[in-house]
């Protein structure tokens, strides 16, 4: 049978001042990286959690733990798990009216097992990256969404000036008023984003990638603010990424992250965004006999 190794994981909050929105798990046959995204209401929801999207994220890995192992379907997991999300939610905010901008939201990504392959499933713009008999894979379901979100946030760093010492925009009126916008349409066909939430309909879009393993096989699962290493900042490409992280190690990468965001480019003039510095969440994982 395959053995499923976590060689090694890390997950770094962008900030000292924020809950980390990120999680990941793992058990014998799958590992998960969960991206919660940023909350955009100016209160908490979900009481015993540092923040709305830290819950939904560690609600996520502790399902999917659960409940995507052998033989399990996985776009019927990740419906289960929204569905208790959902319900846990509406459960606790039953006497709130809640703009759909503050429902949590999150960007999944996975690898699990299924016989002979490696299957690749996510919604959002978390990012896989695989090495198999060689040949470089990438798997991302927003795989263009990086460069708009670059372009998009351009556009409100030049209004603000920088980051200020929030070190994001949104005390930005104008950005806060664009980003409620764009969450507001999340997981409608309006917008064509889905991710994993409160609405059971994006498991239905959930993509998947069948892929055929040869040993050995590496694996590394990316929160988009640890893939921002490639798609954003332009330092890596798939295959130096993973084979620094083979032969360096996350933390390694993580802390050239960090010098990038915080040293080089504080403000975000050169690699737009719209805060400093994103939780950062990486597992990478050997495959073999």
């Amino acid at each position: 049978m395959l053995k499923f190794e976590i060689i090694d994981s890390i997950s770094d909050p962008g900030s000292v001042d924020r809950t980390n929105e990120d999680a990941f798990g793992s058990n014998k046959h799958s590992a998960f990286v969960i991206d919660g995204a940023t909350g955009l209401d100016d209160r908490k929801l979900m009481p015993n959690a540092g923040s709305d999207a830290a819950w939904l994220a560690n609600h996520a890995i502790d399902h999917l733990t659960k409940n995507l192992t052998w033989g399990a379907d996985i776009r019927d997991a990740v419906s289960d798990c929204i569905m208790a999300a959902k319900s846990e939610f509406e459960s606790t905010t039953r006497r709130e009216s809640v703009d759909r901008y503050a429902w949590p939201s999150a960007s999944l990504a996975l690898a699990h097992i299924d016989g002979d392959n490696l299957v690749l499933a996510g919604l959002g713009d978390c990012t896989v990256y695989a090495e198999i008999a060689g040949q470089i894979e990438v798997f991302s379901p927003l795989a263009d969404y990086a460069s708009f979100e670059s372009d998009w946030a351009s556009n409100h760093i030049r209004q603000a000036g920088g980051f200020g010492n929030k070190k994001d925009l949104l005390s930005n009126p104008e950005t806060l008023a664009s980003l409620r916008a764009a969450r507001s349409l999340q997981n409608t066909s309006q917008s064509g984003v889905w991710t994993l939430g409160l609405v059971p309909d994006a498991a239905n879009h959930l993509e998947t990638k069948r892929l055929r393993l040869a040993d050995p096989a590496f694996c590394l699962l990316c929160s988009d603010g640890f893939s921002a290493l490639v798609d954003a900042y332009d330092r890596y490409n798939p295959r130096s990424l993973l084979e620094i992280a083979r032969s360096n190690g996350l933390n390694a990468l993580n802390q050239e992250l960090r010098h990038i965001e915080r040293k080089i480019d504080p403000e975000g003039h050169r690699y737009p965004r719209f805060k400093q510095s994103d939780d950062a969440t990486a597992v990478l994982i050997k495959i073999g006999m």
